[in-house]
This record gives structure tokens, sequence and C-alpha cells, in this order.
């Protein structure tokens, strides 16, 4: 057993629900990703799964969702791609980071179109509650208002995503 891997396991203790070091992790999973693919999947992705233990799983993507951001290899993991999706299902228990869900879901639709199929994606956004769907419509207009070549990223980012995932639906 590794020196971070008894370290992970003490901080568990320290609480009785082990909650602060739980979201401490996870809001630094990406870069624990980067460093220890193998230890992550092995210790840490199992956090993020709803059907182990729904408390774990919503403190983990609570401390992820602080400080969310893409990252290809790690979204394109089936244990978190596959957890990822479901967490749409749990939006509210989200709080306030549930928009942070449909900000990066938004993001990883219009980023890893080849890592997520049409199908999943469309699934996913049209079962987000309305709160979510606005979440999604103002991240498009943040991505569109940051695209260096607007036009070009309309034509080929904005258009694609409102065609295939299903948000005329969802708006209207």
């Amino acid at each position: 057993m590794s020196a971070f891997t008894r370290w992970f396991f003490a901080m568990r203790e320290k609480r009785e629900d082990g909650a602060t070091p739980r979201v401490m992790l996870a809001s630094r999973l990406i870069s624990l990703y980067r460093i220890d693919r193998e230890w992550t999947e092995n210790y840490l992705l199992p956090l993020f799964d709803w059907s182990r233990s729904h408390n774990r799983a919503k403190e983990s993507w609570i401390g992820f969702l602080r400080f969310a951001r893409l990252y290809r290899t790690l979204f394109a993991a089936p244990a978190f791609k596959s957890q990822f999706l479901k967490t749409v299902q749990h939006y509210n228990e989200l709080g306030k980071y549930g928009g942070q869900y449909a900000i990066i879901l938004t993001r990883t639709a219009l980023e890893l179109s080849e890592t997520y199929t049409i199908l999943e994606l469309q699934k996913t956004i049209n079962a987000l509650p309305t709160e979510g769907v606005e979440e999604v419509a103002q991240a498009l207009v943040m991505a569109l208002e940051s695209a260096g070549q607007q036009e070009n990223y309309w034509t080929n980012r904005i258009m694609p995503f409102w065609k295939n995932c299903g948000l005329n639906r969802a708006i209207i």
C-alpha cells in the first residue's frame, strides 16, 4: 500500500462520514488522475458511483463540480463517463452545483463529441430540469462569446449541438 493510499484512508477516518477529505480529493480529481491514473481509478472514481453509496457520490460530485473542467482522458474513462451521465438524475440534490453540472455537460457536448454519443448527450440533456436547461442556454452563450471565430464556432459547434441534443424540444 502506497504512502498516499495510507494517507487517504487515514483522512477518511478523521471524520465519521469522511466528508471533508472526500470533497477535497474529489475537487482535485483531474490532477490526481493525471498523476496516478491507476490509483484514482481504484480508490477515487468508485466514490462517484451513485449505486455504491448515494451520500459518498453526492459529496464527491459536489467536490468535483466546485472546480470542474474538461479533461478528455478522464471524461472518456468508462467509470467516470457512466457516472457523469447518471448524475443528471441527481441534479436537484447537487444544490447550487447542479448548475455547474449543466455547464460542464454542455462543454462536454461541445468539446468532446467524439467521446460521447449523440444519443447519450441527448438523453442526458433532455433529462435536465428547467433550471438545468436554462444553465445550458447560458453556457452556450458564454461559449459563443468566448470563441475566437464566432461564426465558425456557431456553425461547427453550437448548431450541431442544438440539432443533435434536442434543445429545441427541451426549451419549448
